[in-house]
């Protein structure tokens, strides 16, 4: 897995943690915890705390959103094709397949994002009464439906 896949996998558990449910982050993915009646030992064994938690959420979201802010500032979104005599070009067709990929990682990233939202405000229930929480989550709420916004824009405006 790329960066973006591994992100991707972490923004894709975040947005299908239900109410009540808690995230694990001491490994390299986030997963949903299962209720036991040794988590509250496993927790404070692995300094796994709701804290930890938020900032890793935050983290791993305003990285994919930098990725994709350099997605979208990258030249190979904007190369216009020339119209060449040979439709077996190389150099055309390789910008061709750059600008698809690009075009298609920038969607995923969105649509990660975009569901990512459900994930983190069911979170934001679950520690209703944790002020540090959701004073780190709700906000970065808001940052996903601009970041999210600003995405679709783009898209549009290149006829995708």
């Amino acid at each position: 897995m790329n960066v973006i896949d591994n992100l991707l996998f972490n923004i894709g558990t975040i947005a299908s943690v239900p109410k009540g449910k808690r995230i694990s982050t001491t490994k390299e993915f986030i997963a949903i915890e299962e209720e036991s009646l040794t988590q509250g030992i496993w927790r404070w064994r692995n300094v796994e705390d709701r804290y930890k938690a938020a900032r890793l959420i935050c983290r791993e979201i305003r990285i994919l959103m930098e990725i994709s802010n350099r997605i979208m500032d990258s030249r190979s979104l904007y190369v216009h094709e020339p119209v060449v005599e040979n439709p077996d070009d190389i150099m055309v067709a390789s910008r061709k397949t750059e600008r698809a990929l690009r075009v298609e990682e920038i969607k995923k990233i969105r649509d990660g994002l975009q569901s990512s939202i459900i994930g983190i405000d069911n979170l934001c229930e679950t520690y209703d009464g944790d002020a540090n929480v959701t004073g780190l989550l709700l906000p970065l709420i808001k940052e996903i439906a601009i970041h999210v916004g600003t995405i679709t824009e783009l898209l549009l405006r290149f006829g995708e």
